[in-house]
């Protein structure tokens, strides 16, 4: 049950971190020229349309919304419970393959019993301020039924962006 759930959970926590760590202690991962555009509130965005290559891993698609994502309709089909995934490098999924990322994983896992799509919103080097505006500007676009956010340490640096009282208690327009 849950505990079960829980192990799993930090058991793939610490995987994603220590593969991380390793990559980047080694220049294992090298993120391919123009996968960023530059975005007035975020200061940069993943890339819509991008294709290239991310050695070790291979393929690294992003989608017409600036995910690393599949084409997904922005209106949830009826009967799936849809989990908007946000952070940064570990959730994008720096230096491994599409199907080896922690949304994907996890909808694999959700998948044995429900109807699920997770979504990946991903973006390598993103603090918590960019991945909050990621997820109000495209993510919520999607209707998800949750959002997760894969926290790490970096992700609080001191690079703040300047947020309105509406955009730090979540009033936002839908």
């Amino acid at each position: 049950g849950r505990r079960r759930g829980a192990a799993v959970g930090r058991g793939l926590s610490l995987a994603l971190g220590a593969g991380e760590v390793l990559c980047r202690l080694f220049h294992l991962i090298d993120l391919p020229l123009g996968l960023f555009v530059p975005d007035r509130g975020r200061r940069y965005a993943l890339r819509p349309g991008f294709r290239g290559k991310q050695p070790p891993m291979g393929a690294v698609t992003i989608n017409s919304q600036g995910l690393r994502e599949r084409e997904l309709p922005l209106e949830k089909p009826t009967g799936v419970l849809r989990i908007a995934c946000v952070g940064d490098s570990f959730t994008f999924g720096s230096g491994v393959p599409e199907e080896a990322t922690f949304p994907r994983a996890l909808e694999r896992a959700l998948g044995e019993r429900l109807r699920v799509e997770c979504l990946n919103g991903g973006v390598p080097g993103a603090n918590t301020e960019q991945e909050l505006l990621l997820t109000r500007d495209v993510l919520l676009r999607y209707d998800p039924d949750a959002v997760v956010l894969l926290f790490v340490e970096n992700d609080a640096r001191e690079e703040r962006l300047p947020l309105t009282e509406t955009e730090l208690t979540g009033a936002w327009p839908r």
